[in-house]
């Protein structure tokens, strides 16, 4: 084999993994800053209330009536509203917007 060969060979697979480090730092940096960002929000939550300024359902835009269901995410919904819109496969305490969001208070 020649020298130009190999060397070619390895130049060209060191810049392929610079390429993926670069691409998984970015990655890191945008987790950790996320994490972050979720740390502070359970650190404000630990210290003071959560306060809902929901006026309407996020379902039926009516003016909330108890019972009403809200989550973190800030989304409230009416109870009825709320077993309508729950899919099979999702869980009970997500927000059906956002699929992320936790339940946190019924009312």
């Amino acid at each position: 084999m020649k020298y130009e060969t190999v060397k070619n060979f390895v130049i060209n697979s060191l810049q392929k993994e610079k390429k993926n480090l670069d691409k998984d730092k970015k990655e890191f940096e945008s987790n950790f800053g996320r994490l972050e960002q979720i740390n502070n929000e359970i650190k404000e939550l630990k210290q003071k209330a959560k306060i809902f300024n929901v006026q309407k359902c996020a379902c039926c835009t009516h003016p909330l009536k108890p019972p009403v269901v809200y989550f973190f995410c800030n989304h409230a919904y009416h109870s009825l509203c709320l077993n309508a819109q729950m899919k099979d496969d999702m869980k009970d305490n997500q927000c059906p917007q956002c699929d992320t969001s936790k339940l946190i208070y019924l009312n």
